[in-house]
């Protein structure tokens, strides 16, 4: 950060001193004021701003300079005409020396803009670019052309609101101006364009920038499988995760929430699991710099039962742009590192233009998603009193005192009262920036947080901040970008979040509360919110910083350097008060605490070339990529203490126990890509990279990966024009190549041992054995294979996409299981296991209506993926066979088949293979169905009236799960779901819940490991529902502001669904489900 902070400090005072450092070589004898103009211009590149009256009567110059400062030169060149100057910014503003009364002179009354004829550069030229609908273009580019019609150096994009800025604009030179989708226009430069009008012309593909990490190009050109989602489509979805943003935009990526608690784990898969244990989560990079998503809360950390994601500490409203790379000619120039796909995060940057501030504020309610309809009081107590009577056992005080102990006439609906709250949410995100042709900067502040639907004020609280800054030289062939991000997250909840069982307590159990307030506790009751009295509070800290330099020494060549820091850090601690026990309990408080660090930096040196060859065009990248990352972290627990005032202090502890741990990781590659475009119709685009890893042995630390993939855009064929008119673009592009994996833990080769002060043999310390010695593991290899089809119609009205890919991943690393008599439990190795992913993904565009007053956009796309184990040598006896299957998905396992409720009995039953009469592994173990997600996709809609915007998307998916089984034995001491009253009561009934019992036999305890958990759980969900209003510009000017719009959101609103074990999404009935969120806000703009 320091080192940032120092460039930033030196790039600034780079720009602010360089008026003074600009200086100027000219010797000649009666040349024209407007001819010296023209050299200052030239050599320095300051535009000037003078009357043409004044410049007429100035006469002819003579004058010698050899590197004379600037100051100086115009000092002797105007001092003897009468003219005096002011420098501002790199503009020159010339005026007459007026004289005074008393003879003196002073600096003339600079004359109205519009009496003065501007020469060689306007200061500024302003304008503003909209739809034919009036609506602003964002992100549109403004290029400069010289009088020949090639393009300089000066070029911007446009605001918020279509607004554009440029500075120092030679008078001669023309406007270009662009926008995805739309007519490029040029026009004669003005120092007031006006509103400039774009006309749609979607055929314009070659306007939409992909980045592709080390390098960019265009959407038409791309020969890889890349998905970008913009701001603009992240923007309106109230989700503190922005991964979560990215749900149903992207075919092939799948994302779910893992529980409605707030900071929660995102799981994430592009494209199937390609690994038999170890990381299948894409690589996340920020700005250039690598970032771990699974670098969270680790199992030795005190968050409760439930892992946090790191991905939480990034800020949605600093995010420009999201690009997801999937297949090898995407990914393969990341190395191993792209094994499961590249996910590329581009932040928000300043814009050249008036200096443009932004605040967005908002505030909403959240509430569950999803809930049980459970049974009333008399419901249950009939279930009980039937369970006692078909088990032949009594009812006492001790076995049911919700029958004799408690009021049977109280009821709580004990959901509502754990889950049942309103959590609250506020955001409130700042941001300015601005800047001219050279200099842009950005800065941007946020506040964030999220509550919780259980009985607590506390929940997730995000501060944030970044900068940026970029600055180009003169000639612009140098060029320097820096930015920083810091968000610091404090989640605070209570010690339990696993309330599944709790929101299953029996409605007529006690009050929670004693009159006194303190919590109530009696036989058989535990008190559901002790818990609360184990409060956990996790501190995470993420820094991020990169830096950029580009320079280009001449046409056709460029050499950058790309340079970044992360720091992630976790302070965790849980402190355990008195009242979390039960006063009968002997147990005393407990503190605990939990200390991370990560530190990550990287440098990419680059250097590229394009040159032109034939009627095509060559392109050469050159790269390296050092990175070293290093990982500590302490685990401190204090118990036995007194009371709880002492409980802050680890020393007042009447036992204390620590671990701690290291690790360091290094990474480096070389890289190189190839390509080549003849005529915009055939790309050829070829890379490779050797990749070294410190997690692996000496032996195979380095290995080589490729890859090839290419395009045919058909569609400038002149066949194809002829006989298609109606085909405004057809692409055939495909790829192959191969990429590693080393998501693996560290050190793995070498014979690891743990040490803790919580085992140790007369006092001291002892070492644990953990994995055995192997250095000749190596990479995991992985095969990826596509072919798509594009294609666009009506002039881009209707655009579809198919593509299909087949990705093959060998070599497993896996944890071998060892005999006892190794003194090890596991060991790293190699198996040459075959895993396949292999679908379809489609995705429809459409343009409805495109009006003046109105349009409607609609987007569908869907996701088909296979996963199955090809091969897996003597898998029948290795510890996995009960695990896999080959020829069959990686989710599928081995259980007992189960055959229903017996009619007679009312137990369950399960098929007795080898007719022994009794049920055991292995011998009655048999495969369970495929349980995959079958396919997964959204549809979009995209409305727009005037000032008013509606957008709604639904997300379907069309999946199993394997844990719908009953939780609890019915009849048992818990509450449950109405749906048990269908259960059986007498022989001969033919049902599939079995009889309540309050005693959990063999036959209801092996449903765990049965397939009688199968169940659909399917879902399309109203995902989000936005609206907007945009408060006319006139109105809003009117109170000094540029901007006004008014806007709701909802999320997760509807679910349709069969699923009856709470949250389809999570699948799982442990944690709060997801959320249902409202949010109103407002978006001022100056």
């Amino acid at each position: 950060m320091k080192l940032t902070a120092l460039l930033l400090f030196i790039s600034c005072m780079h720009i602010c001193a360089a008026g003074l450092s600009q200086t100027v070589s000219l010797e000649a004898r009666n040349l024209s004021l407007e001819e010296v103009f023209s050299e200052i211009k030239q050599q320095t590149g300051y535009g000037v701003f003078i009357n043409k009256t004044l410049l007429d009567k100035a006469g002819p110059v003579s004058i010698k300079a050899i590197q004379m400062p600037l100051a100086t030169f115009l000092d002797r060149v105007l001092g003897e005409k009468q003219l005096r100057y002011e420098i501002s910014m790199t503009t020159i503003v010339v005026s007459a020396v007026a004289e005074t009364p008393d003879g003196s002179t002073t600096g003339g009354n600079k004359l109205a803009a519009s009496s003065i004829n501007l020469i060689l550069a306007y200061p500024e030229v302003k304008g503003r670019v909209v739809d034919s609908l009036g609506n602003p273009l964002r992100g549109a580019s403004v290029r400069v052309l010289n009088p020949q019609g090639k393009r300089t150096a000066l070029q911007t994009t446009t605001d918020r609101e279509g607004y554009f800025v440029l500075r120092n604009v030679p008078e001669n030179a023309m406007l270009e101006v662009s926008y995805m989708g739309y007519i490029t226009v040029q026009l004669k430069v003005s120092a007031l364009m006006g509103q400039i009008v774009l006309r749609a012309d979607p055929t314009q593909l070659d306007e939409v920038v992909i980045n592709k990490g080390y390098y960019t190009t265009s959407q038409r050109l791309n020969t890889g499988s890349v998905v970008k989602v913009t701001a603009d489509q992240l923007e309106g979805q109230p989700v503190s995760n922005p991964i979560m943003a990215l749900q149903g935009k992207v075919p092939g990526l799948q994302i779910s929430a893992s529980s409605g608690v707030p900071g929660a784990a995102v799981n994430v898969l592009l494209r199937g699991r390609g690994s038999l244990q170890n990381g299948t989560l894409p690589l996340f990079i920020v700005d250039g710099v690598p970032f771990n998503p699974a670098e969270s809360s680790s199992a030795t950390s005190l968050m409760p039962l439930i892992f946090q994601s790191p991905l939480n500490t990034l800020n949605i409203d600093d995010i420009e742009s999201v690009e997801v790379l999937k297949d090898a000619d995407a990914t393969a120039i990341y190395g191993s590192r792209g094994a499961n796909g590249v996910v590329l995060i581009t932040t928000k940057k300043g814009q050249p233009g008036e200096m443009h501030t932004e605040m967005n504020a908002s505030t909403g309610f959240s509430n569950m998603a999803s809930s049980y309809q459970l049974m009333n009081t008399q419901q249950y107590l009939e279930m009980r009193r039937e369970a006692f009577a078909n088990d032949g056992v009594a009812p006492t005080i001790s076995n049911a005192p919700d029958l004799l102990v408690w009021d049977t006439t109280r009821y709580t609906d004990w959901q509502k009262v754990l889950l049942g709250n309103t959590a609250k949410s506020h955001n409130v995100q700042l941001s300015a920036s601005g800047g001219d042709a050279h200099t842009q900067y950005a800065v941007g502040a946020g506040y964030h947080f999220d509550g919780t639907v259980m009985p607590t004020d506390d929940g997730d609280t995000k501060w944030s901040s970044r900068m940026s800054i970029q600055h180009s030289s003169l000639n612009g062939r140098f060029r320097i970008a820096a930015s920083a991000g810091y968000l610091v997250d404090v989640n605070k909840l209570p010690g339990t979040l696993s309330l599944g069982n709790y929101i299953l307590l029996p409605p007529d159990a006690p009050e929670i509360y004693n009159p006194d307030g303190s919590l109530h506790w009696e036989t058989g009751f535990s008190n559901p919110l002790a818990g609360f009295y184990q409060p956990f509070v996790g501190k995470t800290g993420n820094l991020n910083g990169n830096l950029n330099l580009e320079y280009h020494p001449m046409d056709g060549w460029i050499l950058k350097v790309n340079g970044g820091y992360n720091q992630y850090e976790v302070d965790e601690s849980r402190l355990t008060y008195q009242e979390y026990y039960s006063p009968t309990s002997s147990s005393r408080p407990a503190n605990a605490s939990f200390r991370s660090s990560t530190k990550s930096w990287i440098v990419e040196p680059q250097i590229q070339y394009s040159h032109p060859i034939s009627a095509g065009n060559l392109e050469v990248l050159l790269g390296g990529s050092w990175q070293s990352k290093q990982f500590n972290s302490l685990s401190v627990y204090g118990s036995q203490y007194a009371n709880n005032d002492l409980l802050w202090s680890i020393g007042a502890a009447g036992k204390i126990s620590s671990s701690n741990s290291f690790k360091e990781y290094a990474y480096e590659g070389i890289f190189g890509r190839i390509n080549y475009n003849w005529k915009n119709r055939y790309i050829l685009n070829i890379t490779g990279r050797r990749d070294g890893s410190s997690r692996f042995g000496p032996a195979d630390r380095f290995n080589y990966f490729a890859s090839a993939g290419g395009a045919w855009i058909f569609s400038e064929e002149a066949w194809a024009r002829s006989a298609l008119p109606f085909l405004s673009l057809g692409k055939m592009r495909a790829s192959y190549g191969t990429s590693g994996n080393d998501q693996i833990g560290d050190y793995q080769y070498l014979d690891l041992w743990s040490s803790s002060s919580s085992y140790n043999y007369q006092g001291v310390a002892t070492l644990n054995p953990k994995g055995l010695y192997n250095p000749y593991y190596n990479w995991e290899r992985n095969r990826k294979l596509e072919a798509a089809l594009e294609l666009g119609f009506f002039k881009q009205r209707l655009n579809l996409s198919a593509a299909y890919y087949r990705n093959r991943s060998g070599n497993q690393l896996y944890s071998a299981k060892l005999a006892t008599q190794t003194g090890f439990a596991t060991m790293t190795m190699n198996q040459d296991a075959l895993i396949q992913n292999s679908g379809y993904e489609f995705t429809v565009n459409s343009r409805n209506i495109s009006r003046q007053d109105w349009s409607w956009n609609t987007q569908l796309n869907i996701s088909f993926n296979r996963n199955k184990l090809l091969a897996y040598p003597d898998l029948a006896y290795s510890y996995y066979s009960t695990y896999y299957a080959i020829g069959r998905p990686l989710k599928d396992n081995y259980g007992y088949r189960s055959l229903g409720v017996d009619p007679q009995t009312g137990e369950y039953m399960y098929a007795d293979l080898n007719g022994d009469g009794v049920i055991n592994s292995p011998a009655d173990l048999v495969l369970y169905d495929e349980l995959p997600t079958e396919f997964f996709g959204s549809f979009t809609n995209d409305i727009r009236y005037k000032g008013l915007s509606l957008s709604f998307s639904f997300y379907f998916t069309r999946q199993y799960t394997d844990y719908g089984y009953l939780n609890n034995q019915p009849g048992s001491m818990y509450n449950e779901p109405v749906e048990i009253l269908a259960r059986w009561q007498k022989p001969g009934d033919q049902t599939v819940i079995p009889k309540y019992s309050t005693l959990y036999g063999n036959w209801f305890n092996l449903r765990t490991d049965s397939d009688m958990g199968r169940a659909n759980a399917s879902f399309v969900r109203l995902q989000n529902l936005a609206l907007g209003f945009e408060v006319p510009t006139k109105l809003v000017r009117k109170f000094g502001a540029k901007t006004f719009r008014l806007f709701t959101n909802g999320q997760n609103l509807l679910t349709f669904t069969a699923y009856k074990r709470n949250d389809p999404e999570s699948l799982q009935s442990t944690f709060p489900p997801t959320m249902r969120t409202y949010v109103i806000g407002f978006q001022l703009g100056f």
